[in-house]
């Protein structure tokens, strides 16, 4: 049989193929995009993100390392420093010095501390800064932890208020409805339609209110995160729940034993206390070890002005001692030191008691919005029974439709209330946690 009665057999199925391979390319693709667009953020992970990619999180971290790198830089000093180099030059008459060394083809120069304890406590304060350092950065991603959460319970919170907002917006349409059939019937006045419109127009303002607020909420948390507007999508199941405060704790105290600021300003203290005495100390003798090799040119002319026969390679190598006498300048700076020093432990004080002032503060918030929290639940148990028995009433013709779809109203009103006053609650709550050190434990029991 002929080759050519299977060519075009051929052809057909390649391109079917290649026809078939590029479909499933895009058909993947599309996937995969559709996939990243609608990856659920759970709440754990967005505070990992965040502690991780947020630009406080990077100043932070980066805080710390150039404190680290303080101390490094004060370390070195007691290690040798070599530096390597030439002084060629020409003179004329008594060989004079460049720089306080003489002309030299190739010179190297070696010098490091021995004894200094005014550096040593120099370096024991950078120390202290660096443990301050770290611990500032631990605060700061704790405050990065509670502000993610706060803004991932409030997206929660609108999209479950949003369901209530759609209902309230229909009864009030509703309402209004009823009212427009009232007044053309003249059963209402045009004061009842105003009311009616404008408990409508209200409701439509809400839910406009609560989209421009959720577009905010997610572009924050987006920002937080390092992702886009598009994948942020909140899991209410992610959410752990929130722990009931116990009221006989001391959580004042709990909070200053805890709280990473109050270490690092703690720290911090420490350290001006060694940097005065640093201070102190640079008015006690200094023990330096220096040496230097170089290499002179024989047309300078040294022989000339030296009885010794003249060596192109000197080494000199010595310890150098310091001994301040008089430096009143270097007295005054210590006395400043010490006042910077007084300073720093008051300082210290006055933010314990803010932190004790602060803790007790949202601990009584904690117990008034709680018992807010209860009023609204039963505000909207009895809107609910309200509206139950106005559908008895209407049915048995001593209600109208109109105070059916009020009551109705009343009851989603009040139930968005109960949403509300549980959110400022938890509000408050994790701000509580997050003051006593608890914020981390409570976000971490959620899902991955």
């Amino acid at each position: 049989m002929c080759i050519s009665h299977f060519l075009p057999d051929m052809l057909t199925n390649r391109k079917s193929a290649f026809v078939a391979l590029l479909t499933l390319a895009l058909l993947t693709i599309c996937a995969t995009y559709a996939e990243a667009q609608e990856t659920t953020l759970t709440l754990r992970h967005a505070v990992e993100l965040a502690q991780k990619k947020s630009a406080s999180a990077v100043i932070a971290d980066t805080d710390q390392k150039i404190a680290e790198n303080s101390v490094e830089q004060i370390r070195g000093l007691f290690l040798p420093q070599v530096n390597v180099g030439a002084g060629i030059g020409y003179s004329r008459g008594f060989p004079l010095t460049l720089e306080g060394s003489a002309p030299s083809l190739f010179n190297l120069n070696s010098q490091q501390s021995v004894l200094n304890t005014s550096l040593l406590s120099s370096m024991r304060a950078a120390k202290s800064d660096a443990k301050a350092a770290a611990m500032n950065a631990d605060e700061k991603k704790s405050q990065i932890a509670l502000d993610t959460c706060l803004v991932y319970l409030e997206l929660v919170k609108l999209t479950m208020s949003h369901q209530s907002l759609v209902q309230l917006e229909g009864a009030a349409a509703r309402v209004e409805k009823v009212s427009q059939e009232r007044f053309s019937a003249g059963v209402d006045s045009q004061a009842d339609l105003s009311r009616a419109r404008l408990i409508s127009a209200r409701a439509r303002l809400a839910l406009v209110q609560e989209q421009g607020k959720t577009d905010a909420l997610r572009q924050r948390l987006a920002q937080l995160a390092g992702l886009s507007m598009g994948q942020i999508v909140v899991d209410a199941k992610s959410v752990p729940a929130l722990p009931e405060s116990a009221q006989d704790d001391d959580v004042a105290a709990k909070a200053v034993a805890t709280s990473n600021s109050l270490k690092s300003l703690q720290e911090h203290t420490v350290a001006l206390e060694l940097r005065a005495q640093a201070e102190h100390r640079a008015m006690l003798p200094t023990f330096d070890f220096a040496a230097q090799y170089a290499v002179l040119a024989n047309y300078q002319h040294y022989q000339d002005y030296f009885a010794r026969p003249f060596m192109r390679n000197n080494v000199t190598a010595g310890v150098v001692i310091r001994l301040p006498i008089f430096n009143f300048a270097q007295k005054a700076r210590a006395e400043t030191a010490d006042l910077e020093s007084l300073r720093a432990k008051k300082e210290v004080e006055v933010a314990k008691q803010q932190v004790s002032n602060e803790t007790l503060r949202l601990k009584n918030s904690v117990r008034q919005l709680a018992a807010a929290r209860d009023v609204a639940r039963l505000e909207a148990e009895v809107a609910t029974a309200d509206a139950d028995a106005m559908v008895t009433r209407m049915e048995s013709s001593q209600a109208t439709q109109r105070d059916l779809e009020s009551a109705r109203l009343v009851e989603v009103q009040k139930k968005a209330a109960l949403i509300d006053a549980q959110f400022e609650l938890d509000q408050v709550r994790l701000q509580l946690m997050q003051a006593t050190g608890g914020l981390g434990t409570w976000f971490n029991s959620g899902p991955q």
